[in-house]
């Protein structure tokens, strides 16, 4: 679906949400409403607590770094239900909302549309098994299939800093503070 206003509305429609009548933004005006307005997301990660990994996967929109899962959270949906569907979108994954734990909420920005934008991010880590890991399908609009899933202990992390969101390595630190 294309990120407009009418993209928006048209996919709201197909899962039956109505809509009172009132003007709605332009493509144009939505477009710069959305540079200037807070996007609120629910970020997951997964880990194994006891290997001390994080499982991140290479994205390509909106930027392209090794990230968690996750993305914008839908009016009316809370942050802990995002965050599963977010995953399920992401992942194919059907994670229970007893499973995900709460980490932090962290302001993220980043580029899209050559603008750079905020978002409110709130995030959770879930401990996963290697064959969750194994059955993961990841999504071809938004990350890099051939790359798939991978491990990243604290080495390699910093290694590949470069290559990393720039939030990877806090959530690490601050997930495995947490767990330890």
């Amino acid at each position: 679906m294309k990120d407009t206003n009418e993209g928006f509305i048209k996919e709201y429609r197909l899962r039956g949400v109505k809509f009172p009548p009132r003007p709605w933004l332009s493509d144009e005006a939505f477009n710069e409403a959305c540079l200037v307005f807070i996007r609120v997301c629910a970020d997951v990660f997964f880990i194994q607590k006891e290997k001390g990994i994080i499982y991140l996967a290479y994205r390509i929109i909106p930027i392209r770094a090794w990230m968690g899962f996750g993305g914008a959270v839908d009016p009316g949906e809370g942050v802990i239900e995002a965050g599963c569907r977010n995953v399920k979108q992401d992942t194919g994954l059907e994670i229970p909302a007893k499973k995900l734990c709460y980490l932090d909420q962290t302001r993220i920005t980043y580029l899209a549309y050559g603008e750079p934008r905020d978002s409110l991010a709130f995030q959770f880590y879930c401990e996963v098994k290697p064959g969750e890991i194994d059955s993961i399908r990841l999504n071809s609009k938004e990350y890099d299939v051939q790359q798939g899933v991978q491990s990243f202990n604290k080495d390699r992390l910093m290694q590949e800093q470069s290559l990393l969101h720039p939030e990877v390595m806090d959530t690490f630190n601050l997930i495995f503070s947490q767990t330890a």
